[in-house]
């Protein structure tokens, strides 16, 4: 009799089992269910996924863009040395053309590019608005020296990381611009005998 009921339970499962093939198809077949959160952390590029780790750095590029930006239009108003006003006026160009282009990539691969500076760049931009003369020339040359040091690293450090195709060749594009600025920079600050006070 107890053989009987063991055997009847046996049978039942299996007959479950088998009544069930969406479950058995999800587990053969490794289904994962997406929720919304996980498409929320990832966007499909041309060739896989863009992490979280390039989705920051497009937001930091982004900000210290427009940063960059900002910056270089107080120069083009406050500065007294004209090699800092024509310098501004490049960072203008060359950033807004940069930021441009990033946004209209990252609006193809799902990635929200800040419409506002962070608050560290914000901050930068707050100082230096309330300076004027040579205190705002050194203060900017010195600023953009370090500036453009931190995005030359950064930059350098994603080419090799960034998988996507199109933030790929963006960032080795963005490269060489970002290093002749330095360069022009660094010039300056030696035209000018600057130090960092």
């Amino acid at each position: 009799m107890k053989m009987n009921i063991i055997v009847a339970g046996i049978f039942c499962l299996s007959l479950a089992a088998a009544c069930n093939p969406d479950r058995r198809t999800a587990q053969n077949e490794g289904y994962q269910d997406t929720t919304a959160t996980d498409q929320e952390t990832v966007a499909i590029g041309e060739e896989g996924r863009i992490d979280d780790n390039t989705r920051e750095f497009v937001n930091e590029a982004a900000s210290s863009s427009m940063m960059e930006v900002e910056l270089g239009k107080l120069a083009q108003e406050k500065a007294n040395n004209q090699q800092v006003k024509d310098f501004g006026g490049m960072m203008v160009q060359d950033h807004s053309q940069a930021n441009e282009r990033l946004k209209s990539i990252a609006q193809n691969k799902n990635i929200q590019v800040p419409s506002t500076m962070m608050e560290k760049h914000q901050q930068q931009v707050d100082r230096l608005r309330n300076l004027s003369g040579q205190e705002f020339d050194q203060e900017y040359v010195n600023l953009m020296v370090e500036a453009h040091e931190e995005d030359i690293s950064k930059f350098e450090d994603k080419q090799g990381d960034v998988q996507d195709q199109e933030l790929r060749q963006w960032v080795d594009n963005t490269l060489p611009t970002l290093r002749t600025h330095k360069e022009q920079i660094d010039q300056i600050k030696n035209s000018m005998g600057n130090t960092r006070s």
